[in-house]
């Protein structure tokens, strides 16, 4: 499909992280969009990781200025990503206002995660443990090629 071209053979350079040299995807505007949305993630965890400990001195000179930073940074990465080409292909379905709404949605999640308590993390892992074992046990009885050895 003329939407999925991504053969384009090119260099690297700063200027493509703002302005691209195609208008439709290549390998390395999939990288950068890869590499900045990693990047991106990390600050998002960061700056939830301080609104979750610092709580109680938000209003203090070092919470506002490290929550001001990790927002400027996650700002410059959804810039860099929403400069990048995107698959022109039509579908039905496409998530609205990307990168912003998924990053909003992510991080929100996140910094709800991060407010629950130990031990609800240990029934968390203790249900995925088991739900494990149900799934793989159930999955290897019954999968067709169990049944062809």
């Amino acid at each position: 499909a003329a939407g999925n071209n991504i053969e384009f053979q090119g260099k690297f350079s700063l200027k493509q992280l703002i302005k691209p040299e195609t208008t439709f995807p290549t390998k390395i505007s999939e990288a950068i969009v890869t590499t900045t949305s990693s990047i991106l993630s990390l600050f998002a965890i960061a700056l939830c990781v301080v609104l979750v400990n610092a709580e109680d001195d938000l209003t203090s000179g070092w919470a506002i200025y490290l929550i001001i930073q990790f927002i400027v940074l996650i700002i410059i990465c959804m810039i860099i990503i929403a400069m990048q080409p995107s698959n022109t292909a039509n579908i039905p379905f496409k998530v609205p206002l990307v990168p912003f709404l998924p990053e909003l949605s992510a991080a929100v999640n996140i910094y709800l995660m991060l407010k629950l308590s130990p031990s609800t993390w240990i029934r968390f892992c203790v249900w995925m443990v088991i739900g494990f074992f149900i799934y793989f046990g159930y999955g290897f009885r019954k999968s067709k090629l169990a049944e062809q050895k």
